[in-house]
């Protein structure tokens, strides 16, 4: 059996990076000019693949640049990061248990006592909310790192921060925030890339509570665009021998609200059905098992929710942007402007809603609203 042409599971650059061309550009060209960058977008959009795709264009362009890449999906206390800090830092210097060892001990003579052998070995006190603590001194040695390290090697560091607004649930976060805000704008030869897929929490950080204030460059990621995607769909298979039309790439791609790993997965499927010619229905097929993978995250998801956020959601899939004139009240049993303002909130803090420049509501997670308009409240059809 062929291996499917279609890339989901890792991000992709090269050829199988849709262009993205203003975002890409725009990012490239601000880091060419040791610009900080943020980047707010729900899971799975491509945000990981535009930054990587970008980076490589910057190593062409502006070779003298290292990368230190700090992912926080797992980092759950303030004395975690500042671990993972220091050890992705010495990792971007050091390659052996050595040298790592020798780097720790010149550049954080404060902290690497405190340190384990290396960055995979966590001890329960770095989770645990009263164990290990760092000293400010100490906090202050790993914060102010990286300005000192680049000078010692003559090179300019990208911290690459993934999962940003992990932070926000550390006990005492907004503090910690406020810390590593004022050594971050302290930074020369330090350039940060702050990204987050929880978009309500990181919205909290960086528009509401207005921590980084003007610190950095926000990147929208627009949407894709219909021709590019579905023009690619159509070519990668005809490079396989397979044939699909472009009206049926246009359907995948509208269904789908463009989200580009949803649309890659529900290509191999539709990839796997055919042997030649893909037809409507083995789309309508391809949709369905796409969902069918999805149902136990999205039951999940609505047992959370309370009667009255699945009448909100009710509301949102039927295009209601107005929830409190007395009408929509009354037809989906909202209770009231003030159970509204309190259901919005709720939807906002699971991630599962989020409201526009305009505010005008939408669910984040495409195939999940998709789930909901046939599935649970069966008001449309594939």
């Amino acid at each position: 059996m062929i291996d499917t042409p279609f890339v989901y599971n890792r991000f992709v650059t090269g050829a199988n990076f849709l262009s993205r061309k203003q975002e890409r550009d725009t990012l490239t060209n601000l880091l060419k000019q040791n610009e900080h960058i943020l980047i707010i977008d729900a899971p799975r959009t491509g945000k990981r693949s535009l930054i990587q795709q970008s980076l490589s264009d910057l190593k062409i362009a502006k070779p003298n640049h290292t990368v230190c890449h700090l992912d926080l999906m797992n980092v759950r206390t303030r004395d975690h990061l500042l671990k993972h800090f220091a050890f992705r830092l010495s990792a971007s210097f050091a390659t052996t248990r050595n040298e790592t060892k020798d780097f720790l001990n010149l550049h954080f003579p404060l902290t690497a006592p405190m340190l384990p052998e290396n960055d995979d070995e966590i001890p329960e006190d770095f989770l645990a909310p009263d164990g290990i603590r760092f000293e400010p001194e100490q906090i202050d040695e790993i914060l102010s790192a990286p300005d000192r390290i680049a000078q010692a090697y003559d090179t300019h560091i990208l911290l690459y921060f993934e999962e940003f607004q992990n932070i926000l649930a550390f006990d005492h976060g907004d503090n910690f925030l406020v810390l590593i805000e004022k050594h971050f704008r302290t930074y020369v030869h330090t350039t940060c890339i702050l990204s987050g897929s929880m978009v309500n929490a990181m919205k909290q950080i960086f528009h509401e509570k207005k921590y980084f204030y003007r610190f950095a460059e926000e990147i929208h990621l627009e949407p894709l665009k219909e021709k590019e995607v579905a023009d690619h769909i159509v070519k990668t298979f005809l490079r396989v021998g397979r044939v699909v039309d472009h009206n049926l790439a246009v359907r995948m791609y509208r269904t789908l609200q463009g989200h580009p790993w949803y649309i890659a997965h529900l290509s191999t499927i539709c990839f796997n059905l055919t042997k030649g010619y893909l037809n409507d229905n083995l789309v309508t097929e391809a949709l369905h098992s796409l969902m069918a993978i999805h149902v136990p995250r999205f039951r999940m998801m609505v047992y959370d929710l309370t009667t009255y956020q699945i009448h909100l959601l009710r509301a949102i899939c039927d295009g209601i942007d107005k929830f409190s004139t007395a009408e929509v009240l009354n037809d989906y049993y909202l209770n009231s402007s003030a159970n509204v303002f309190r259901l919005k909130e709720a939807l906002k803090k699971k991630e599962i809603i989020t409201f526009d420049e305009n505010d005008l509501p939408h669910i984040i997670d495409p195939l999940f609203e998709l789930w909901l308009r046939v599935r649970y409240f069966k008001s449309s059809t594939l």
